[in-house]
């Protein structure tokens, strides 16, 4: 699974940035970037207050290298910005990057373990099975980061607790990086412990290949062995 930089972005515009409006002046697309990388959604309102209707409508399309203003949001945890960009200025919960990626504002959640962001996509109707470019689903994310909170979570909203995926199922993601604690959950709610990947790969096998350093390896096997057929 990959992950992309995590280095603070600024704003800058981009062939998806409208030209500005005002010659000499900072285009209003910018001061909107800008006021959405600080967090700052007093002086966000401002600046979409002072734009005409054209300008807002082209604000969902703004992007930093990629990523726009709602999945920084949700990146950095900044539910008021989150809730503004969603609610106000009715920005699309299921976006995807116009990056490689292929992930959306909820990915990007999972990814930095913002649990209340996360709760609040949901919530908002984003859709837990929708997967990035290279195949995964949130839920492969959260089991590999061991994010128990969030996993629970997308599984109360509908998340498929045997989402396939080159790496196998979240069971597989979980048991190979020896996230005990997601293990138990998944098997919990049914997740099939059988799955076979790649020359007999289970969730049990991957418990047995995962490294030396993964000190959880007793415990996951401790959930994963009793319910394997043999």
């Amino acid at each position: 699974m990959h992950e992309p930089s995590r280095r603070q972005r600024r704003p800058r515009q981009s062939a998806a940035s409208p030209p500005a409006s005002d010659v000499g002046g900072m285009p209003p697309q910018m001061e909107f970037l800008m006021a959405c990388t600080d967090g700052d959604v007093a002086r966000l309102k401002e600046v979409v207050d002072s734009m005409d209707e054209d300008d807002r409508e082209s604000l969902a399309t703004v992007r930093m290298e990629g990523y726009g203003p709602l999945f920084e949001a949700a990146s950095s945890g900044k539910i008021d910005l989150c809730k503004y960009l969603v609610e106000e200025l009715g920005f699309d919960v299921n976006a995807e990057t116009s990056c490689d990626s292929g992930m959306t504002p909820l990915f990007c959640a999972v990814l930095d373990g913002q649990e209340i962001i996360v709760k609040y996509f949901l919530d908002k109707g984003a859709d837990p099975n929708k997967k990035d470019a290279a195949g995964f689903a949130p839920l492969h994310e959260a089991a590999k980061k061991g994010h128990v909170g969030i996993a629970r979570l997308l599984l109360s909203k509908g998340a498929s607790v045997d989402v396939s995926s080159s790496k196998g199922t979240p069971l597989h993601v979980a048991a190979s990086n020896g996230k005990s604690s997601i293990v138990h959950i998944l098997l919990e709610l049914h997740a099939n412990p059988n799955t076979m990947l790649r020359d007999c790969y289970t969730p049990l096998t991957a418990v047995l290949s995962a490294s030396a350093d993964k000190l959880n390896e007793s415990e996951c096997l401790k959930y994963v062995k009793l319910p394997v057929k043999v």
